[in-house]
């Protein structure tokens, strides 16, 4: 499956959901909602993408969050790939969007270890 390159700026909707940290056979995961304002014409809305981010940039997300910081409302640029993921829900098989992040880069002015 070819996977298509993105690059997002956004502010996450709360903060990451961590599993997998202290699991030595699994690898760290962290996920969270990134929000994104799309102008078209006068109009704004508003669109909401998972983020998926594997390995060692989820334990570092996971420390900064441990040491106080929230990801939350902050501003974030995402690099990484578009993929879907599949899992089983209630009423069959469910097929997610979601990016899975490279590279997470806070950016906003307030003070953050995670950037």
């Amino acid at each position: 499956m070819d996977y298509a390159d993105v690059y997002l700026l956004g502010r996450a909707t709360a903060n990451a959901k961590i599993s997998n940290l202290d699991n030595e056979t699994k690898t760290p995961r962290a996920g969270f909602t990134l929000a994104m304002n799309l102008r078209k014409g006068s109009e704004t809305k508003a669109i909401y993408r998972r983020i998926v981010v594997w390995g060692s940039q989820a334990k570092h997300l996971a420390r900064c969050q441990e040491g106080g910081n929230t990801l939350k409302g902050r501003m974030i640029i995402i690099t990484g790939e578009m993929d879907t993921e599949e899992f089983e829900g209630s009423d069959g098989p469910v097929k997610l969007d979601v990016v899975k992040a490279n590279k997470v880069t806070v950016i906003d002015p307030r003070s953050y270890e995670g950037s």
